[in-house]
């Protein structure tokens, strides 16, 4: 992560702002701390944001409500969202509505620093393939095609946008045509680490891939998906 970019936190209990801010800052990251949603959308708007933590919970504010905005303005950024809450649904939601990962309270920071920096890499890695020979920047099967160095999917001729874990999901589907992928295997190629209990997330990108692309992805009952070249 480049030191001009900055992360933003928005946490309403000062506390758990202010530890989740040393940490990061220990890492030598940037940060803008927020203790409410008033101020956020702004400041994302005129800076080079990188990642946003978003806890849901902001007082009397919607975090979920926050989320679906900064989505729908950047698509690419990822969020990781923390709730209080351990209804599957809030998770699930968040999910569904672009969250690009998820803690539940309480947490451990240095586990919210591992994810957000796997977030990151995982991120630049995509951006580094505007380093390769052309024709290793497209993928491309059917009417659907991938521009991996700007990270654009077209469906024939249409533009379609995906949040940042529906893109490296499609990718890792059109790179391993044919094959039967477990869940498992999915969220530690996709999210980069051992989700155990959490392949809810697996079974929802592939409902948003399916609803969005006119892709054929198979489910294998009792295994995984099945990406059809």
């Amino acid at each position: 992560m480049s030191l001009e970019k900055t992360l933003v936190i928005v946490e309403d209990d000062l506390n758990t702002l202010d530890m989740i801010t040393r940490y990061f800052e220990h890492e030598g990251l940037c940060v803008q701390g927020f203790s409410s949603i008033e101020g956020v959308l702004p400041f994302i708007r005129s800076n080079d944001v990188a990642l946003c933590i978003l806890d849901v919970m902001i007082g009397h504010d919607n975090g979920f409500d926050l989320l679906k905005t900064i989505k729908a303005e950047y698509s690419e950024l990822p969020i990781i969202f923390v709730t209080a809450k351990s209804d599957e649904f809030d998770r699930i939601y968040g999910i569904e509505i672009g969250g690009d990962d998820y803690l539940t309270k309480p947490f451990s920071p240095r586990e919210l620093v591992v994810r957000a920096k796997r977030l990151l890499a995982r991120q630049n890695a995509f951006a580094s393939a505007q380093n390769k020979p052309h024709d290793q920047q497209i993928l491309a099967h059917g009417t659907i095609r991938v521009q991996l160095d700007t990270m654009e999917v077209f469906d024939g001729d249409c533009l379609i946008t995906l949040t940042l874990k529906e893109f490296e999901a499609l990718v890792y589907f059109m790179q391993n045509p044919r094959i039967v992928l477990s869940r498992d295997r999915i969220i530690e190629q996709v999210w980069g680490y051992d989700a155990l209990g959490q392949t809810r997330m697996v079974d929802d990108i592939v409902k948003r891939l399916r609803k969005k692309l006119s892709v054929e992805i198979e489910t294998v009952w009792g295994v995984g998906y099945r990406y059809h070249a």
